[in-house]
């Protein structure tokens, strides 16, 4: 990822600019945004960007002294100057600056995008080539950790070429001709129970990993965005090496998880990046901390539990509302498979084909298809919750626990059930604010089919139902005399006092202040 300052002091064009570099994802962040020539100077010191778009004409020093004045403290950062107005002067004093190009306003998306493609290819031949370019050695140490993660995507992808590995390797200085082995890491924060994203975290344990491995062999390694460290070493990683790190990331409060592969002569190295990165997937699922070669990690057995045997054993519990059992026996599955060493993709896959299995059969008698969509919706759901077997088995209990609240005994009907919740609910939030999607969200059902249902059932709409409801209790109220109208309206759960003598009137045929004078009279 490069860094890039953009500098206009119309905020439309810096909108523009920003808008542009985002939507077609070019590997640049938009490091920093400046409105005038000086605060470009000071943004550029700063922050060292690659990249400087600025526009001519503006406050307190135009673009082209700013310019002047960053090319001739960072030589290396690229510099596209920006203008509405053709003039030679303008274009000749650009040239002299050394910019990368001179672009008149209005720029169109696809020029702009052009250009900076241009640049980016540019500046990363630059980085691989240009070894003997005063500039680039004397900022190699800056430099030198973006190259060598480039390079290691690059190489795990095949996109280097072989001149260009020499070169690359050549500039950070690898004598190796090549590399023996492979190493993907995944972390999980203990704390935190989550698996490692973060760009500076996996950069500073990667450094200390780094520091562990280099008294032993050569290693380059590089992190990757979605929590992988992956390192290229010359040789093999010796026992008490894992051992030191494995201790080291205990002692930060992390679990590592490693699938290492050996690199055989003219391999795919790609494949070999995805063999060593299923491999790390598959131990850290089931917990499994340490360094994993794919024999060590991988099915030892394909023989999995029949599946409609245990979807019968399962809902057959939950039937005999023993849910607890049921949980108990997928558990008692999982451990089976981890055992087994099933990947995490095949022990995600059968738990979702048996809990399909469990609620389809639900639905026969007891489900509705808006509550058949809702599961269906949280067992696809379960691979994001699966970064772990633990993660696995939360979100399994939080949807047998769902299915064991829909078991509705024979004798009422599913419509009748839901009513008779609504109706319950009403009785002890009535003083509350409540809102027809709100029930029926509490219930995972459509607001439409909830409101339909309970007229059905009560012959009465739902708000309607509510408000009598609220009415009944607000004359026990009045009838006290302790009360004036507007805290019963509100003790009731309506707001507004208006509103309240308006649906009083309503149901009573008689206003809340009518009410409390007859009762005084009595």
């Amino acid at each position: 990822m490069y860094k890039i300052l953009i500098v206009d002091d119309e905020r439309v064009e810096l909108q523009f600019l920003r808008h542009v570099i985002e939507k077609y994802k070019l590997p640049l962040n938009i490091c920093g945004e400046a409105e005038d020539g000086l605060e470009a100077v000071e943004l550029a010191d700063r922050l060292k960007p690659d990249f400087v778009i600025i526009d001519i004409s503006m406050p307190h020093k135009n673009g082209l002294e700013a310019a002047a004045i960053i090319k001739q403290k960072h030589p290396w950062i690229k510099i596209y100057i920006l203008t509405a107005y053709e003039k030679f002067d303008y274009a000749k004093k650009a040239i002299e600056i050394d910019v990368e190009d001179y672009l008149t306003k209005p720029i169109s998306p696809d020029k702009l995008i052009s250009v900076l493609k241009k640049g980016i290819k540019s500046k990363l031949k630059e980085k691989l080539e240009m070894c003997k370019a005063s500039r680039l050695h004397t900022n190699i140490k800056a430099v030198g950790p973006n190259i060598k993660k480039q390079l290691v995507l690059d190489l795990i992808t095949g996109k280097v070429k072989t001149d260009k590995q020499r070169a690359a390797k050549k500039l950070l200085g690898i004598k190796t001709d090549r590399f023996n082995h492979m190493v993907v890491f995944l972390f999980f924060d203990k704390k935190n129970k989550n698996v490692i994203t973060s760009e500076v975290t996996l950069t500073n344990i990667g450094a200390a990993i780094d520091g562990y491995l280099k008294s032993q062999i050569y290693s380059l390694y590089s992190s990757l965005t979605d929590g992988r460290l992956v390192f290229l070493l010359e040789g093999t990683v010796h026992r008490d090496t894992m051992e030191s790190i494995q201790e080291w990331c205990l002692l930060h409060g992390y679990d590592v998880f490693a699938g290492t592969v050996t690199l055989e002569k003219g391999c795919d190295i790609y494949s070999v990046y995805k063999n060593a990165e299923e491999t790390a997937e598959n131990v850290l699922f089931w917990n499994r901390c340490g360094f994993f070669t794919e024999k060590d990690a991988a099915e030892n057995s394909s023989t999995k539990p029949n599946v409609a045997e245990v979807q019968n054993k399962v809902f057959t519990a939950l039937l005999q509302k023993n849910s607890s059992h049921a949980m108990e026996m997928i558990k008692g599955i999982l451990a089976e498979m981890r055992i087994k060493g099933l990947g995490k993709e095949k022990a995600v896959k059968y738990v979702g084909d048996l809990l399909t299995l469990v609620v389809c059969e639900s639905a026969k008698d007891i489900l509705l298809q808006e509550e058949m969509e809702f599961f269906r919706e949280q067992i696809l759901g379960l691979n994001k919750k699966a970064a772990n077997v633990d993660g696995l088995t939360l979100g399994i209990g939080e949807i047998l626990e769902e299915l064991f609240k829909r078991m509705i005994p024979d004798k009422i009907s599913a419509p009748e059930y839901y009513v008779n919740w609504v109706i319950d609910y009403f009785k002890k939030n009535y003083h509350l604010e409540v809102t027809l999607d709100e029930v029926a969200g509490r219930l995972f059902l459509n607001p439409s089919y909830l409101s339909r249902i309970f007229k059905k059932q009560t012959g009465q709409g739902f708000n309607e139902f509510l408000n009598k409801m609220r009415i009944e209790k607000a004359k026990a109220l009045l009838m006290t005399g302790k009360f004036s109208v507007g805290e019963v309206g509100r003790q009731v759960g309506i707001l507004d006092s208006s509103y309240f003598s308006s649906i009083f009137k309503k149901h009573t045929d008689i206003s809340p202040s009518k009410l409390v004078e007859d009762s005084k009279s009595k």
